[in-house]
Formats: C-alpha cells, sequence, structure tokens
C-alpha cells in the first residue's frame, strides 16, 4: 500500500464527510472533526503523522462549529499537506464542485478498503495496530450515523 493511496483515500473521505454532512445535524460536527484529526495523528506513516499534527494545530480546529467551518478546515489542512508535497494548491470552490457529487457510502467503502490493507515489518507492528483502532472506531461510528448523510 503506497502513501498515494491510503492518503486519496483518506481525504476523499474526509472532504466527503465534510461536505454530506446534512445540515440538520449540526451535533455532529464536533465528533467528525475529532475522527478526522485521529486518523491524521495515526496515519500508516509516523512521518506524516508528526507533520498532521503541526498542520491541524495551525488550521485552528477549536474554531469549527459548522458544516461550512468543518468544510474549510479540511480544504486548508488538505492545502497545507499539498504545499508541504509541493503539489498544487485548489481553491475552495473548486474543492465544493469536487465533493458536492462525491457518494458517501463507496467514499467510506474505498477509504475502508485501503486502511485495512497491513504494512509489513515488526518495527509497524504497533503503528498498525493502533491506527486499525482508530479506523475501526470511525467506521462504527459512521455506520451508526449514516443516515445522517446525504448519499
Amino acid at each position: 500500500m503506497s502513501k498515494k493511496q491510503w492518503g486519496n483515500a483518506s481525504w476523499y473521505m474526509f472532504h466527503t464527510l465534510a461536505e454530506k454532512i446534512k445540515p440538520e445535524h449540526p451535533e455532529e460536527i464536533r465528533t467528525l472533526l475529532s475522527y478526522i484529526t485521529n486518523i491524521c495523528v495515526n496515519l500508516p506513516c509516523p512521518y506524516c503523522s508528526q507533520h498532521a499534527r503541526v498542520n491541524i494545530t495551525q488550521c485552528r480546529p477549536n474554531m469549527v462549529k459548522t458544516k461550512e467551518d468543518l468544510k474549510r478546515f479540511v480544504w486548508e489542512l488538505h492545502n497545507r499537506v499539498n504545499t508541504q508535497l509541493q503539489k498544487p494548491n485548489f481553491t475552495y470552490e473548486e474543492c465544493v464542485r469536487k465533493y458536492k457529487f462525491a457518494r458517501t457510502l463507496p467514499i467510506i467503502n474505498y477509504f475502508k478498503h485501503y486502511m485495512s490493507i497491513s504494512r509489513g515489518g515488526i518495527k509497524m507492528m504497533i503503528v498498525t495496530r493502533n491506527k486499525a483502532t482508530h479506523v475501526n472506531n470511525l467506521l462504527r461510528y459512521l455506520q451508526s450515523i449514516l443516515h445522517k448523510f446525504d448519499q
């Protein structure tokens, strides 16, 4: 499994969840944010997780209160990572257009597929187990609130 594979799966899911949460469920925003940040700081790549901690803090997660705030948080976080990776940034409008028509359940399943692939080596055992715990917790949570998302 490559960084590109699990990275794309993660970004697609984060953006889709932020875009597709129904406006009548603002009570889920802070919980979704918490799960997103937990996944980011427990990525399959320890180096990436360390950078994610810094980037998350710079994006001011404590200011996220609404669906719009969550969408902008994920967009800003993604652009910070793109800058670090020397990839092009995208505008907020481009982000909204891209994820507006995403299908929630297939995106969640895509994420589940790539995050369940094991990485080899003894050194990765603890990282993999920790990642699996956070991924499984997120997936259980999403299953319980799937009706709160546009499909």
